[in-house]
């Protein structure tokens, strides 16, 4: 026997100081009763749902907002307890295992303060605490596969064992243990080999299941006194760790009553020098609970075949009791150290006991290598430190005979029937799946040569195709502009034809498990194992030559007699290893990017995926949107070419949105140096997977996806539902050095532009080495606010300082800091004034900065030293600290609106864009703010609309029932002050709520931080339209005032005649009654009375129509008007018209204009004035078609002015002939070529009024007739004429009361739905017709593509105005009275029905309210009618009823009246559905206003155009808060602009040549330089880029790449390029092939994307 035992000595004898620790009664449970438990405490953990493997990344990387409470840990309840164990330790928190689990509200209840030693108490405590260990295991089982794969490495980072072998409940009664392996095969660590012991070699990355290894088993029999996992903890290192759970740790002392049979492991790797305490890397397991009770023979047979060495602690009571036990389970192992927990002294029973113990399991196996040792020397126990070193010398002579071999090894070796939990069916696939790849990818190419080779369409084009794209974006020549786009093409062709068939089997297997995303998921995870281990073989080599060259570079540079040619040489050898590195530097991220830069191409050049053997788009985009989804990273842009592939970004998020639903983002982005900890800072933070390995790591930016609940967080200013981690490379990257100026900046611009917050790391307390970087960050910043003035970007950044040693950091750096912002301020105030930015003079002014606030200090990542150093705990909850309060902050600011994901890409990409060009100021293009800015001009322009309705109603509604109960002219003027009034209040509470809906949008749309800096315009907008309705208000009620007037003046002046009427027919009918009357002699006496009362009404003073003037004559006075200056010229005009006489036969204008006497006298041609027929010609190819495009649209606007319901009077004349000169001189404006004199425009607006004043008047007749004292007469003939009848049959039956009441009520609802008709056409045309300017354009430029006529095409080009309302109109009409629609019957039908409806329930309250009688009166029925009828808000004006009321002696016999006239209003409803039904776009009178033309006006807003291209200004008609703008411009040959002298077109468009210095003649904006003169300024040219100088009002955003917005237009001048050279007679270079290649539905589709719908 060894040293350890002295037989010698005699009683065991007992140590006062050990610890009391449970008897093994406690752990003697049996299957079934740790079932019960089990299945207890899993519900107890809230977990039974969870149960098994149920548990994913996503579902703990998820931030709770109620976690900023988490410091209150001691109230939680059980159900909270997995989920912080998880939360913590995805965060690499180092006491995440040991977190307090106790269920005891009130800490005190169980502390006795007042020392009333109450642990004498009998009474036992009945709270029910619940093992860490247990409740760990229970977690452990209820995470997915891949979840456990990170906690592994979590656990392994933190220094906490990790479990390898557990029971699992297959079933609720089957038990079963699963050796566990999975888990580790995605972990590596540093093993340091040493040589001869004393040459360090290379420190080696290598696979824990692949590490050559001793390994030793820790485990006990019965409950000794000595804490078996205390002492494994202590050998793993001296200053004390917590991998192994003890009775020392956090309620180490609570029972456990799960955990034993489980077995736990960790490592011990070396670190290559004097501290390692054993020579090879070690690894340990620790057998929990009795190895006799707890483990069945299987898993101990397993154990003694897998490990070296059984370590096996027991008490001298055990082997004296339990001997046999004992012994059967030593004979299992061929090596055991067995540790007596006793003091044994020599000569005494107990150490013969031992004696004869070891000597009779040597005799059973006399091969067995035991050595029996003691916790004591003789009595005295051995300390911690002692024990340490005196079990490790006996550990290292006990393990040297054994050979060292890898997990991978022994599991091949052991004799194991234990379930491993690699044998799942879906792991298998996974694994088979990618050995093919592997197979696939070396029969290619050596592993070396990968990425080369494997995904060349990144690797070897898209650099080229990065540089070519910034290039482009830099380019300011129109050709080189071209060439470059031509290469590009050529490059992505190359692309999509260089795809390998590693990358398409990579594609397929994606495809084909993508329903499946577990086997997906084991596919990934097992290619990228496999990935690495080939990666082995050569880069660790690399990676040494490298380390070896740096070496020697600096002895080099070291010699005070340098050698520049072996310095240079050395150089270029290191280059040359970088390059090596970078190519073997592969990883499965590559085959991510190589599908993301295949797919973009053939996005861009709108490729058919399967003539590539490749699956459709959209599957692809699908699966790795679902991946997104589920917590993978997505690289937003490739950081070796700078490059981002947009669309197939922008097709992935879409998918993730359709997984997760639509919602808002938090972008959070960090920035620093290069191996500052930035990627484990993140990690740490929201449990990420972003690379942390120094060295080769992709490079670029990686986002990934974090869901965050809300449900609990209340009063939060701004919400959203996930954070979007932005990680990025370093800056200051060795391997950029020769570029790392400009890749820095734009590095540093893009991260800081995506992020809301921005996260800038420093390592350790000196600022000075991040202070160029935080001018970059200025600068980025300063560019974001400088690309909108007025824009609060809504940006904040905070600074975390790590590795900061002093605890009193925060206050010792304060002068440092203050130093620091005081420079930042400084330079921010130089570059606001450089840019002539005011009001920004601080780095505060510029992004929201708080000192006191958003600067954090971290502690060292790592506590202890290696290699069991662990992640510090300070760090760990510092982070979760600074997390805390950054996320609830996030929720707190003030007006701050997150974007969708779909914006943040599309932000990012403006970004992107913005930092290639030189400029990023000039060349930003926010798509997000033109998104927000359509949409919120759609929702106030839905509020100003329906405001607009409702008053207009309102307006209707009330002057019918004011007027129609007014019956006396005198009280007029009180009824419309009182309207006046009445609706003006109506209009100031209406305007009250929709200010409140307005600011209610501000204030909660999720683009409210942008749209902020246009509120003030849209409240002036509302403002102005409740002004012009106020002033409607105003001129619609003296309208109707008016009108009333005149009928209460002509019933006034014609009662006397009517009564004179009545008593005449009374007479005649007295006369022949009784005589046998046919009806040709009722007719003759009728109208023999009829006659007399109408020459007598006709000649009455309220008859307006007999002064009535006449069209001509109103012209001739407006026409003198307009042309004061002009007499001569305008008289020799009227002279050839013969004073305005009309044309005969002419029914429109367009086609007319050789009817117009314009000759060569009237148009000045410079160039060919004295050749006669080239002015002929030339007037008839160029003059003659624009002036019939003018005639046309006069035409529909006389059409327009005619379809209103009233007369034309000299004020609507003098707008008509305005409005026509207006357009003629803009349509017809002079230039170097043409000049046209003062008598062109005179002939041409007197031959419009020759046709005009005829349409008119016929108007106005036409009007007179219809609505005028004529027509009024007619009807009041009808009810004359029933009278009469009537009279001759000496009364007045029901039939007739019946048919005079019908026509009353027929002619009051024809004339109250006319009325009513407009304002419900209007609304209903609203939600048919594009509501926006954008939307519209879009329309009809898609119309125009569709028709693909080169005609329709220029007349928009010329007047877009003119060209969309002859659209809109035509698009309306078809709505309202094309058989498939017939809007306009439907609303007129809809409203009829309402009328009569409420008419015939009124008669039939009547007759139910006069039930009791038989008989009424008809002036009483009548006057109930009406009242009733008032109710249903309808009111007719009494003297419509007068005819009837005459006859008050009359009575009726109620029942039988009310059957004929509801049968009688039956028959005239369907008559006047009919009436309306006929009526069509060319016989449709409108009141008041025509609701087209309304629309129109709302529709297009400003009439303004490009003053370059043409182009219609995009906003709205009151914008004085904002430019001028399109979102696209056309190449200025669409509008004939062509080069002086070469008369080359011109295919540049605005956007581009602002960015230019390309010149433009005057004429070319319309001599808008020369204060009205048209003619040619002092300086006669101008640069584009100066344009602003002259048309201030106006904002042209610049661009290099005319595709970006001009693809519609470039489709247009390729597919009309002969076309555009008849027309405009310039000449052609070759258009580019770009252009040529643009095809009809990437035409269409670039409409969308330009105007961002």
């Amino acid at each position: 026997m060894d040293e350890t035992i002295s037989v010698a000595r005699a009683e065991a004898v007992p140590s006062e100081c050990d610890k009391t620790i449970p008897d093994s009664s406690q752990e003697n449970d049996t299957v079934g009763s740790s079932k019960e438990i089990f299945w207890q405490m899993l519900a107890q953990l809230g977990l039974t749902r969870k149960y098994p493997g149920k548990i994913t990344i996503k579902d703990i990387i998820k931030v709770d907002a109620s976690e900023w409470n988490e410091k209150e840990h001691g109230t939680l309840c059980p159900t909270k307890i997995p989920w912080l164990i998880l939360k913590r330790l995805i965060s690499s928190h180092s006491e995440s295992r040991d977190i307090s689990v106790t269920n005891e509200p009130n800490l005190n209840s169980v502390i006795d303060i007042e020392n009333n030693m109450t642990f004498l108490s009998d009474k036992p405590h009945d709270k029910q605490d619940i093992s860490r260990l247990d409740a760990f295991f229970i977690v452990f089982q209820c995470c997915d596969p891949f979840l456990k794969q990170v906690l592994v490495q979590k656990l392994f980072l933190c220094k906490i064992a990790v479990p390898f072998l557990y029971k699992y409940w297959e079933t609720k009664e089957k038990q079963v243990s699963i050796l566990s392996v999975w888990p580790l095969r995605s972990l590596t660590i540093q093993n340091n080999q040493t040589k001869d012991g004393n040459t360090k070699v290379q420190c080696k990355d290598i696979e824990i299941l692949e590490l050559p290894t001793k390994m030793i088993a820790f485990g006990r029999m019965g409950r000794p006194n000595y804490s078996k996992s205390k002492l494994m903890n202590s050998i793993l290192s001296d200053h004390g760790c917590k991998t192994f759970y003890n009775f020392d740790c956090n309620s180490g002392m609570t029972e456990r009553q799960l955990s034993n049979g489980h077995v736990e492991i960790f490592w011990l790797p070396l670190i290559g020098d004097k501290k390692d305490r054993f020579q090879e890397p070690m690894t340990f397991l620790n057998l929990r609970g009795d190895l006799q009770q707890h483990f069945d023979a299987e898993i101990i047979t397993f154990i003694s075949t897998f490990v070296d060495t059984l370590t096996i602690i027991v008490d001298i009571e055990t082997i004296l009791k339990r001997r046999r036990n004992v012994t059967d389970v030593l004979l299992k192992f061929s090596s055991v150290i067995l540790i007596i927990a006793n003091p044994i002294k020599h000569e005494t029973t107990h150490a013969q006991a031992v004696n004869e113990f070891r000597e009779n399991v040597l005799k059973y196996k006399s091969n067995m290598n035991l050595r029996v040792l003691s916790t004591h020397n003789e009595i005295r126990k051995r300390n911690v430190v002692e024990m340490v070193s005196f079990i490790s010398v006996h550990i290292t002579d006990q393990l040297k005979s054994k050979c060292t071999k890898s997990y991978q090894e022994r599991l091949r070796k052991a004799h194991l029937r234990i379930r491993i939990d690699e044998k799942d069916e879906n792991c298998q696939i996974g694994k088979q799946k990618s050995n093919e790849m592997i197979k696939q990818m070396n029969s290619e190419c050596l592993s070396c040569s990968w990425k080369q080779n494997l995904t060349p369409v990144h690797s070897k084009y898209s650099k080229k195709l990065g540089k070519l794209i910034k290039k482009r974006e830099r380019e300011k020549g129109f050709e080189g502009g071209n060439a470059i786009d031509a290469k590009i093409k050529n490059i992505r062709e190359v692309q999509i034809m260089s795809i390998t068939k590693s990358v398409k089997l990579f594609i397929k297997m994606l495809i084909k498990h993508g329903n499946n995303l577990h086997v997906l998921k084991y596919f990934l995870c097992w290619l990228h194992i496999d990935i690495a281990r080939e990666k082995q073989q050569s880069l660790p080599e690399l990676m040494k030559k490298n380390q070896q060259a740096w070496i020697n570079l600096k002895l080099l540079k070291s010699n005070e007699n340098q050698d520049k040619s072996n310095i240079e040489k050395q150089e270029n050898i290191i280059k040359e290893l970088e390059k090596r590195i970078d190519e073997a530097s592969f990883s499965i991220d590559h085959f991510f990017r190589e599908i993301g830069h295949i797919n973009e191409a053939i996005l861009q050049l709108e490729k058919d995926s399967a003539t590539l053997e490749l699956p459709p788009l959209s599957q692809m985009s699908s699966i790795i949107a679902r991946l997104v989804a589920d917590g993978h990273q997505l690289e937003l842009i490739d950081g070796e070419s700078f490059y981002m592939p947009y669309k197939w970004i922008k097709a992935v998020i879409n998918d993730v949105d359709q997984y997760i639903g639509a919602g808002k983002a938090l972008a959070l982005s960090v920035l620093g140096l290069q191996s500052s900890g930035k990627s484990t800072f993140l990690n740490t933070m929201f449990g990420c997977q972003f690379s942390t390995r120094t060295g080769r790591c992709t490079r670029g930016i990686h986002a990934q996806l974090i869901p965050v609940d809300t449900a609990k967080l209340k009063n939060r200013l701004s919400d959203y539902n996930f954070i979007f981690v932005i990680d990025t490379e370093g800056l200051r990257s060795p391997e950029l050095s020769n570029i790392r100026h400009e890749h820095d900046n734009e590095l540093a611009t893009a991260i800081t532009g995506i992020g809301d917050i921005t996260l800038v790391n420093i390592m350790g307390e000196n600022t000075s080495e991040i202070r160029d970087i935080l001018q970059v960050i200025v600068h980025a910043l300063l560019r974001l606010k400088m690309t909108n003035k007025d824009l609060d970007i809504k940006k904040s950044c905070c600074f975390i300082h790590q590795n900061v040693t002093d605890t009193s950091a925060s206050e010792n750096m304060m002068t440092g800091l203050n130093k620091l912002i005081q420079t930042l301020d400084e330079m921010t105030e130089e570059s606001a004034k450089s840019e002539n930015i005011k009001n920004i003079t601080t780095f505060n002014h510029v992004i929201e900065f708080d000192i006191n606030s958003q600067v954090w200090y971290l502690k060292n990542l790592w506590q202890g030293n290696p290699p069991m150093a662990r992640v510090n705990t300070e760090y760990s909850e510092r982070v979760m600290e600074i997390k805390s309060s950054i996320l609830k902050k996030a929720f707190t600011i003030k007006d701050k609106s997150y974007k969708s994901l779909n914006d943040i890409t599309e932000h990012a990409y403006n970004i992107w864009k913005g930092v290639l060009n030189e400029d990023f100021v000039f060349s930003f293009r926010n798509s997000i703010e033109i998104k927000a800015y359509n949409a919120m001009e759609r929702f106030v322009q839905d509020q100003l609309f329906h405001l607009e309705i409702l008053i207009r109603d309102k307006i209707l509604n009330f002057s019918q029932k004011r007027f129609a109960s007014c019956n006396q002219g005198d009280n007029l003027s009180r009824e419309e002050d009182i309207l006046n009034s009445d609706l003006k209040e109506v209009l100031l509470a209406e305007k009250i709520k929709c200010e409140r809906v307005v600011e209610e949008y501000f204030k909660k749309d999720k683009y409210k931080d942008i749209i902020i800096q246009w509120q003030e315009n849209q409240v002036f907008r509302l403002n102005k339209l409740c002004e012009t309705l106020e002033q409607s208000i105003t001129s619609q009620i003296n309208k109707d005032l008016e009108k009333r007037a005149v009928e209460i003046l002509t019933v006034t002046c014609q009662a006397e005649h009517e009564e004179e009427l009545r008593r005449m027919s009374m007479k005649i009918a007295l006369e022949n009654r009784g005589k046998t009357l046919s009806r040709p002699e009722i007719d003759k006496l009728f109208d023999s009375i009829w006659e007399t009362f109408v020459t007598r009404v006709k000649n009455l003073p309220s008859n307006v129509e007999k002064n009535r003037k006449k069209t001509i004559d109103m012209f001739y006075t407006c026409l003198k008007n307009t042309y004061k200056s002009n007499q001569l010229a305008l008289r020799d005009a009227l002279t050839k018209s013969n004073r305005l006489t009309p044309l005969p036969n002419l029914t429109t204008l367009k086609g007319t204009f050789k009817c117009t006497g314009i000759d060569k006298n009237d148009i000045s041609l410079s160039k060919w004035q004295t050749i006669k027929d080239v002015v002929r010609s030339y007037v008839k190819e160029n003059i003659e078609p624009e002036a019939n495009e003018e005639f046309e649209r006069v035409d529909k606007e006389i059409e327009r002015i005619c379809q209103v319901r009233e007369e034309i009077t000299e004020n609507t004349i003098n707008k008509f002939l305005r409005d026509v000169n207006l357009n003629l001189k803009k349509k017809f404006k002079g230039n170097n070529d043409r000049e046209f004199q003062m008598s062109f425009y005179e002939k041409f607006l007197v031959h419009v009024i020759r046709h005009a004043h005829v349409v008119f008047e016929k108007h106005n007749d036409n009007y007179f007739k219809t609505y005028g004292v004529a027509a009024r007469l007619t009807s009041y003939k009808k009810q004359q004429k029933i009278k009469f009848e009537a009279h001759l049959r000496r009364r007045f039956t029901e039939d007739d009361v019946s048919k005079l009441f019908t026509s009353v009520i027929e002619s009051f609802a024809e004339e109250w739905t006319t009325i009513a008709l407009p304002n419900r056409v209007t609304d209903d045309l609203y939600a048919y017709l594009p509501s926006v300017k954008n939307r519209a354009i879009i329309e009809i430029c898609s119309d125009l593509l569709e028709k693909d006529e080169f005609d329709n095409f220029i007349r928009y080009i010329r007047t877009p105005r003119d060209y969309a309302s002859s659209w809109i109109t035509h698009k309306a009409n078809h709505f309202l009275f094309a058989p498939e629609s017939m809007l306009y019957a439907k609303i007129s039908s809809s409203l009829l029905r309402s009328f009569f409806l409420s008419a015939k329930e009124c008669i039939e309250k009547i007759r139910m309210k006069n039930k009791s009688q038989s008989f009424i009166s008809m002036n009483e029925w009548v006057n109930i009618f009406q009242i009733l009828m008032k109710e249903s808000s309808f009111f007719i004006p009494s003297e419509n009823f007068r005819s009837m009321k005459r006859e008050t002696e009359t009575t009726l016999n109620l029942e039988y009246l009310t059957y004929k006239v509801l049968d009688s209003l039956k028959e005239t409803e369907a008559d006047l559905v009919t009436h309306f039904n006929e009526v069509d776009s060319g016989s449709v009178q409108w009141e008041n206003s025509s609701p087209i033309g309304r629309l129109i006006q709302k529709i297009w807003g400003c009439q303004e155009q490009c003053p370059f291209c043409g182009e219609p200004c995009t906003k709205n008609e009151d914008h004085t808060d904002s430019d001028h703008n399109c979102m696209q411009h056309r190449p200025l040959c669409c509008i004939g602009i062509r080069f002086v002298g070469s008369q080359i077109a011109e295919l540049a468009s605005c956007e581009f040549n602002v960015q230019t210095d390309i010149t433009h003649r005057c004429e070319v904006f319309d001599y808008k330089c020369n204060n009205g003169k048209r003619e040619p300024c002092s300086k006669e040219w101008h640069p584009y880029k100066d344009y602003k100088t002259i048309l201030d009002e106006w904002y042209i955003a610049p661009s290099a790449n005319m595709q970006d917005t001009c693809r519609y237009w470039m489709w247009f001048v390729a597919t009309y390029k002969d076309r555009l050279l008849d027309k405009y007679q310039y000449k052609f270079d070759d258009i580019p092939s770009s252009w040529k290649d643009i095809t009809k539905s990437s035409a269409l589709k670039s409409l969308s994307e330009t105007y961002s719908v």
